[in-house]
């Protein structure tokens, strides 16, 4: 009698199962929308109050592999048995009652590890119909292989807001990122059931798009994806220390090189046959270790990049630098030559001699000089290796104006007092010396108030002592042409001009 009852519920039960509106049977007085994730569980609560011997069937009315489910036989709040039609309903439901009272128990029945499959319309049928459709929620990543910096992906989502019967399933679907709206996010694109993203970056790697069902009744369901983008090695690779240059001499310590990058999954470093890690120790250095060496970073599905860095060690370390001439002080006036002067250093490797802007090469050429190149000047030689020395030349030129001025007034000084010194000499002369001629004359007898008459002048005084007595030592100087005839005949007279007296006279004056 059981068996005949459970096959005549049944085949009511399914052909009854073309009634639907958006989903649902007309016969449904309980309605209800699922939202779950998939791979999780999905749980139908089933409430009645009839506590006595009665079937509860659970079959599926649309969707895939619609159908008889199965049922169970209850009493008095107990479950006596249950019989599984479809296999794998029987393999993942879990039926069980919870809880219940005098008058009620509710039938919760657990559908574990859901999938695409599953979605579709349920009806469990009791005393009382039941109706559930399940929305199985699923995220998928394209391309699903690899997600590379850089590219675009899309991330597609079920079920569609389009595909949601209203207003039986009074749902809202939202995309979140890391729990806030993508709407605030320009690097979302969003659609009806899929989000795309242009261009991935690497600060998306780890964070989580969620796609989120808000049911008007306040319940929330969620699907989570985990965005992972693959990345690296970014070139240039990241040296620590960051120099790619290094010049030593030998003996030196060579620090350690560490190579990195970032990339996920992550890269695999090596220096070669130096290292097979990202880090290069070469410690003491000697001659031999000079060359270049690279590091490489690679990874699966990614690029491969290198780095190189030259390492150059030399035998000996820098010497002084030499100036030609060797002075280091100049001191010239404005518009003297200013010597070549040549700086050398010995050096291995060579060096790159040069004096900063004012010379590119190792000679300083300032030929003719000004008082604007006064300062000092600076040879600089620089090894491959950064090693410097330095040696400073001081020049000062003096404005050669002032020396000019100081000649000049120099020389006026002198032409003034020769000048001077000229005129005072005239002046002098002048009173002592008369204007045409000087004539004087020697007498024996020395004759006074002896009128002489002047005949160039044509003036006649009487003047005492107008002639020159060697005898008595007493001289007069006579200006003009003298009367011979007013001093006698006894008088012996000689006459000079501008001359010694003769010796002779001097001798008859003395007789």
């Amino acid at each position: 009698m059981s068996c005949f009852r459970l096959l005549v519920l049944y085949f009511v039960g399914f052909f009854s199962s073309s009634a639907l509106v958006g989903g649902y049977s007309r016969e449904c007085g309980f309605y209800q929308t699922i939202f779950t994730p998939e791979g999780t569980t999905s749980t139908f609560l089933y409430n009645s109050t009839d506590y006595h011997f009665f079937h509860i069937h659970i079959e599926k009315t649309s969707g895939s592999n619609k159908g008889h489910l199965g049922y169970v036989r209850m009493f008095q709040f107990s479950i006596i048995d249950t019989l599984h039609v479809d296999v794998s309903w029987k393999n993942r439901s879990n039926i069980s009652i919870p809880s219940y009272s005098d008058d009620q128990f509710t039938l919760r029945i657990h559908l574990n590890n859901v999938s695409m499959e599953d979605n579709g319309t349920y009806r469990i049928r009791g005393r009382d119909y039941a109706c559930y459709i399940l929305y199985v929620m699923r995220t998928r990543i394209e391309p699903s292989h690899s997600q590379e910096e850089n590219e675009p992906i899309y991330v597609f989502a079920h079920p569609h807001a389009s595909q949601i019967s209203r207003p039986l399933t009074n749902a809202t679907m939202v995309w979140l990122l890391d729990g806030k709206s993508t709407n605030q996010s320009a690097r979302f694109i969003q659609e009806d059931g899929f989000i795309w993203i242009p261009m991935i970056r690497r600060g998306l790697n780890g964070r989580n798009i969620t796609y989120r069902a808000i049911q008007d009744d306040g319940r929330i369901s969620d699907i989570n994806t985990t965005v992972t983008v693959r990345y690296g090695p970014s070139h240039p690779l990241t040296l620590v220390p960051k120099k790619t240059h290094y010049y030593m001499v030998s003996g030196d310590i060579m620090p350690d090189i560490t190579c990195t990058s970032e990339c996920n999954p992550p890269c695999n470093l090596s220096w070669g046959e130096h290292s097979e890690r990202e880090t290069l120790s070469l410690r003491t250095v000697k001659k031999e270790d000079s060359g270049e060496y690279t590091c490489t970073a690679s990874r699966i599905g990614g690029q491969i990049v290198q780095q190189t860095i030259s390492i150059f060690v030399a035998d000996r370390p820098l010497q002084s630098l030499e100036l030609s001439p060797r002075k280091t002080h100049y001191n010239l006036v404005s518009g003297d030559t200013m010597p070549e002067i040549i700086c050398t250093s010995e050096c291995n490797p060579p060096c790159i001699i040069s004096w900063g802007e004012h010379s590119k090469d190792n000679i300083l050429s300032l030929g003719d000089v000004t008082t604007e190149d006064t300062g000092e000047y600076t040879c600089t030689a620089r090894r491959s290796d950064g090693r410097i020395v330095e040696q400073t030349v001081s020049v000062f030129v003096s404005d050669n104006s002032y020396f000019t001025t100081a000649i000049i007034c120099l020389a006026t000084v002198q032409s003034l007092t020769i000048i001077f010194l000229g005129l005072g000499t005239f002046f002098i002369y002048k009173r002592k010396v008369p204007f045409c001629c000087q004539q004087q004359f020697v007498s024996k007898n020395k004759t006074d108030n002896t009128t002489v008459t002047f005949s160039q002048s044509n003036v006649q005084g009487s003047e005492n002592r107008v002639y020159e007595d060697l005898k008595h030592r007493t001289r007069n100087n006579v200006y003009g042409e003298i009367n011979l005839s007013i001093i006698g005949d006894d008088a012996t007279v000689s006459t000079y001009e501008n001359m010694s007296i003769p010796e002779r006279n001097k001798a008859e004056a003395e007789n």
